[in-house]
């Protein structure tokens, strides 16, 4: 399949939702936190993240609705966040990822007129991300999050 890169419209909120949610579900942050807390919690994350984001879709160039994966990520004081990667599982391992890392950093390189510093934090660590982002120069920081004011947890 030959890729295109494109920007996420409202149509694909409720698939990058679905993706993002039963995808980080088992990481380890979150494994232990029972699903109730979970959903409703992760997703008013997705919610303060997902409208001043900017998420890449990677689709199939001849079908723009046949999604790959996508990349949601920010930046702050010029610095890239990226809060989440998601590719379908059997297109892993096809450079799909890396096409939308590659993606984030020329639009940085672009917007601000200059070479990105090598490093970028991540918000979300999952399994492959503690050696795919680390690999590329990223930093585990969870309380990037907090910063934008996402409220901690209550027990309900």
């Amino acid at each position: 399949m030959e890729l295109s890169i494109r920007n996420a419209g409202k149509a694909d909120v409720p698939l990058i939702t679905s993706n993002w949610l039963n995808s980080y579900r088992h990481a380890p942050a979150v494994e232990t936190v029972p699903n109730t807390l979970y959903f409703r919690h992760q997703h008013k994350v997705l919610e303060d993240i997902l409208p001043s984001a900017i998420v890449l879709v990677a689709c199939d160039s001849t079908d723009p609705n046949h999604v790959a994966g996508w990349l949601c990520a920010e930046f702050m004081e010029r610095v890239l966040v990226i809060h989440y990667v998601y590719v379908k599982g059997a297109l892993r391992k096809e450079g799909i990822g890396k096409l939308l890392f590659k993606t984030i950093r020329e639009l940085q390189e672009t917007t601000y007129g200059e070479k990105p510093d090598p490093f970028f934090f991540f918000t979300h660590r999952v399994n492959v991300s503690k050696r795919g982002m680390a690999a590329l120069g990223g930093i585990y920081n969870p309380y990037l999050l907090a910063s934008r004011g996402i409220p901690a947890p209550r027990i309900p």
